[in-house]
């Protein structure tokens, strides 16, 4: 039995009605409920085949935060570090924001004492299934997901490799004159008519001030070199030491975990990075021995006095090619799939493979790489960006003039951007997609925003000197 709905209109072709219909409004008014109920149908019937997409920006958490707070952000996890509450500890706090739940408080580092202020800077690294956090120069690692501490060493380990092990590389001072090669710096003048005498420095520690009473010029003493130190990141067992050397880093690049030392005649080394044994070993070049090393891929490119840069390979030292550069381009470090050679104004963009130099940026900033773009940032300050720039040339790609503050991020995230609309209590959120040639707005926050952060599923800023407020994105 049909159970549709008939409705007989009453009129046929080429003849009249009989009485005049009703008006047009009054027969809208009728026909209103059956129309609405068909839309109703309509829109069910849609959202059960496609559901309505998700908007790009969806706030999922607003967190209370102390005023002196530091803030971590990894992919859907926020840990923030504070100081603890009736303690003289800092205290590191897990939350998850897409549950807007808080996972585990728990004390790291040395008690802070009261007369320490501003707060110590504390950094923070995932590595794995835990987190390394440095305070004051010494290192924790939390476990991730239950937030035990599962070891601590008194060094600050910056440089770690997939292998499972870290490195701590920290300055050693000498009582003996400094190399020709790094004289003192001027630390400051003072009137050498005052008393002023400079302290003696504990028995056991030399001298890193040296005043000339002469003049009443103070210099600082250059280190006599690093100290470098290897850990497994398993337990925080101290693997072997490297007493004193000019630099040593990590090559993730080569096929065992290996580390690079630049010795103090300005050889180089291969040693492994558990046993610290040199595999292979290249002597210093009488006229312009090594100053420094970077892991580059499978290379390892070395800072001479010439000046130039030189590679050679991860695992043997074999030579791969040298560059020669300005004297003013005093840091080389890798910047996405290039190699970067900066002075202070300008950079200079090499091919890892060949050495060859692809182009300049002149900039009163510098590049950096971010979800797959190099970055140019602009002078105004930190995490202010200009534009875009071609790996393959160094030409101007994309403008972010418009969108000039960039979120800080603790991987290779894809750059979010922001900008303020119609005035500082409301921001506009975008993000630079992998692989795009325009920014992507994700929507405005009605929020006065500022220190933000992202990963690439959510942003956190500040809201309020006691507020944190999170987002998704997609």
């Amino acid at each position: 039995m049909s159970t549709g709905t008939v409705i007989d209109l009453g009129t046929r072709d080429h003849e009249p009605s009989g009485e005049p219909g009703p008006p047009r409004r009054l027969r809208f008014r009728r026909l209103r409920p059956a129309v609405a109920a068909l839309a109703a149908v309509l829109v069910l019937a849609t959202a059960g085949s496609n559901p309505l997409p998700e908007p790009a920006l969806v706030e999922v958490a607003v967190l209370a935060a102390a005023g002196t707070h530091q803030q971590f952000l990894v992919g859907d996890r926020l840990y923030v570090l504070a100081p603890e509450a009736g303690g003289a500890r800092l205290a590191l706090t897990a939350h998850d924001l897409d549950r807007n739940t808080t996972l585990w408080t728990v004390p790291v580092g040395p008690e802070v004492r009261v007369t320490d202020y501003p707060r110590p800077a504390a950094q923070l690294r995932p590595v794995d299934d835990q987190l390394l956090v440095h305070i004051q120069g010494g290192t924790s690692a939390v476990d991730a997901a239950t937030g035990r501490t599962r070891w601590s060493v008194p060094h600050q380990i910056t440089d770690v490799h997939p292998g499972g092990v870290g490195l701590s590389s920290q300055p050693v001072w000498s009582s003996t004159v400094p190399p020709p090669d790094r004289p003192p710096a001027v630390v400051g003048v003072f009137d050498p008519t005052t008393a002023l005498t400079e302290s003696a420095p504990p028995p056991d520690e030399p001298r890193r001030f040296h005043l000339d009473p002469a003049t009443g010029t103070v210099i600082a003493v250059p280190p006599a070199g690093m100290s470098v130190r290897a850990f497994d990141l398993a337990d925080g067992t101290e693997l072997w030491t490297a007493d004193l050397v000019r630099s040593g880093v990590l090559l993730t690049g080569a096929a065992t975990p290996t580390v690079a030392v630049v010795t103090t005649d300005g050889g180089i080394e291969l040693r492994d990075a558990r046993t610290g044994a040199t595999r292979h070993r290249r002597p210093a070049e009488p006229d312009r021995p090594a100053t420094g090393a970077v892991g580059a891929g499978g290379l390892v490119l070395v800072r001479d006095t010439s000046p130039a840069v030189n590679a050679y390979a991860a695992d043997t030292l074999e030579p791969a090619w040298r560059t020669a550069i300005r004297p003013d381009e005093e840091w080389t470090l890798v910047c996405g799939t290039r190699i970067c050679v900066r002075s202070e104004v300008q950079t200079s963009l090499l091919d890892p493979m060949t050495g060859v130099l692809l182009g300049r940026v002149a900039l009163d900033g510098h590049l950096t790489s971010r979800g797959g773009h190099l970055i140019a940032l602009a002078s105004l300050g930190e995490g202010f960006v200009d534009h875009t720039v071609d790996p393959a040339s160094g030409q101007r790609l994309v403008s972010l003039s418009a969108w000039p503050k960039m979120a800080d991020a603790l991987d290779d995230s894809p750059a979010v951007l922001s900008r303020f609309a119609g005035g500082p209590r409301r921001l506009w959120l975008a993000v630079l997609d992998p692989g795009a040639t325009a920014v992507r707005p994700l929507g405005v926050v009605p929020h006065r925003s500022y220190g933000c952060q992202s990963s690439d599923s959510h942003i956190v800023c500040r809201t309020r000197t006691d507020e944190l407020r999170a987002w998704r994105y997609h």
